[in-house]
């Protein structure tokens, strides 16, 4: 089984480095990590999805409860 988890960032200038240091911190449990910037030709847009790809499901609620613990930051799972 594997699981993914989206994360959405809702003020990447407040929350994108604490998202980075939970996602260097359990980075041995991530298989695949993609990150989605909003575009925008004017302005850097503030928001950004990630989604990260974790086969060890032991490891998912840590990541999943770490992440959640971030003001702006929402996220969602899909498990296969």
């Amino acid at each position: 089984m594997t699981t993914i988890l989206g994360i959405k960032i809702s003020n990447k200038q407040e929350s994108a480095k604490n998202v980075q240091n939970i996602l260097s911190e359990y980075c041995c449990y991530i298989k695949t990590r993609l990150g989605i910037n909003s575009y925008d030709e004017q302005t850097c847009s503030n928001e950004g999805l990630i989604l990260v790809d974790i086969p060890n499901t032991e490891k998912v609620k840590d990541i999943e409860k770490a992440l959640s613990n971030i003001k702006n930051i929402t996220v969602k799972k899909m498990e296969f």
